[in-house]
């Protein structure tokens, strides 16, 4: 091994991975973003938690990600198998593809199953040198802020789902979609004159189209959204 090697293994050690905890609507997803605002887009990459267990987990990962955010993790005993990934590199694999491995960072935002009294904070000195916990704490329910879901249609490809159970979309089966690069901008589509390129609402709050929009959860910019129009920003 190579002394440079040797020096970035020991910086690896010094580091630590941020596991975010609390109970459901405490806003553990935007927090994961706002620690996220100083990489690139396209070089964070989201990760289905409840898949860990899948031998493809890290197959949306590529040679250029520098931050994995593993969301909804559900079991305590994966979160040191991660800390593996964390220090040996992250190994790669994608269908008929040769595997490889990267070493980005990693963020965990935790089911809220997983509590503060699982964690062996006081008990081991070695995992409070490997994570860093971060407590949410759930806001008064007239607080809670309405939000947006964008997700894969399947594994890879330029489909999205999103899907919202904010009131806004009630009384209305038609929205068109804008994507400015920042931001998109969703419009009511009401009465008989509808746009074809328009998209409709399913009785499961969700809608498909074609977009390159990142994988999250992201809040509903209440400032400029008004009944007619909804504002997302999606840029951190």
């Amino acid at each position: 091994m190579y002394i440079c090697d040797i020096i970035k293994l020991n910086i690896r050690f010094m580091e630590r991975i941020k596991l975010i905890i609390g109970s459901k609507e405490s806003e553990k997803s935007t927090i994961a973003r706002q620690l996220a605002s100083s990489y690139n887009n396209e070089n964070v990459v989201f990760v289905d938690g409840s898949r860990r267990r899948d031998h493809f987990f890290y197959s949306a990962c590529n040679n250029n990600t520098e931050l994995v955010i593993i969301e909804e993790l559900v079991s305590v005993n994966d979160i040191m198998s991660i800390y593996g990934d964390f220090i040996d590199g992250v190994k790669v694999e994608k269908r008929f593809e040769k595997p490889f491995y990267i070493n980005p960072n990693i963020i965990v935002v935790c089911s809220s199953s997983i509590t503060r009294e699982d964690l062996p904070l006081k008990t081991s000195m070695a995992f409070n040198r490997r994570f860093e916990v971060i407590e949410r704490v759930k806001k008064d329910s007239k607080q809670i802020i309405d939000t947006v879901s964008i997700f894969e249609k399947g594994l890879q490809g330029r489909h999205r789902f999103l899907y919202s159970n904010s009131k806004w979309f009630d009384n209305c089966e038609y929205f068109t979609i804008k994507d400015d690069g920042e931001c998109i901008t969703i419009k009511k589509q009401i009465g008989v004159d509808v746009p074809k390129k328009s998209y409709k609402f399913s009785k499961s709050r969700k809608f498909c189209f074609e977009s390159e929009l990142p994988i999250g959860k992201f809040e509903i910019d209440k400032d400029e959204s008004d009944e007619d129009t909804l504002v997302i920003y999606y840029k951190w």
